[in-house]
């Protein structure tokens, strides 16, 4: 059993897709929302220290498509801190962020379903001025206006 933590960032991006299975084929811009990061930390081993909290800023605007996968084994327990750092793409949106754990058994509150659990409030800051509030979270004790971090402990493979 391992303690395994994860941080992402809800941003957005502009992806490249294409238009036909021919991967040389016409293609189309398409704006998303999602998540950069990954994994931060296993057993207290830093693992991905470019993922820390307060390195949020430099993936402002660097969505993922897919978003990052996260593996885990059986009985491991999982932690991702969830950091909203806004959208560069439509700075004109407010979206408040959640995170939805498909098979995973938790509570309703924090299950990412919009109308039934909350949303991680999106940052109105400039990128020097969301830095300067990323440095104070130290160690995942996350101020609750700025992130929150979900627990997850998987009971069966495949989750």
């Amino acid at each position: 059993m391992a303690i395994v933590r994860y941080v992402l960032f809800a941003t957005d991006n502009i992806v490249n897709l294409p238009l036909t299975p021919d991967p040389c084929g016409p293609r189309t811009e398409l704006y998303i929302w999602g998540f950069a990061g990954g994994l931060y930390e296993k057993d207290g081993v830093i693992i991905n220290p470019q993922y820390a909290v307060e390195n949020g800023c430099q993936f402002f605007g660097e969505a993922s498509f897919p978003s990052p996968r996260i593996d885990i084994d059986e009985d491991d327990e999982l932690f991702i801190t969830l950091v909203n750092i806004g959208l560069k793409y439509r700075p004109d949106l407010m979206d408040p962020h959640t995170i939805h754990i498909h098979g995973g058994h938790v509570a309703t509150q924090v299950d990412g379903v919009p109308e039934l659990s909350f949303g991680v409030p999106m940052q109105i800051f400039t990128a020097t001025g969301l830095k300067k509030h990323l440095k104070k979270i130290k160690n995942h004790n996350a101020d609750p206006n700025l992130a929150i971090t979900y627990y997850f402990k998987p009971d069966h493979p495949g989750t």
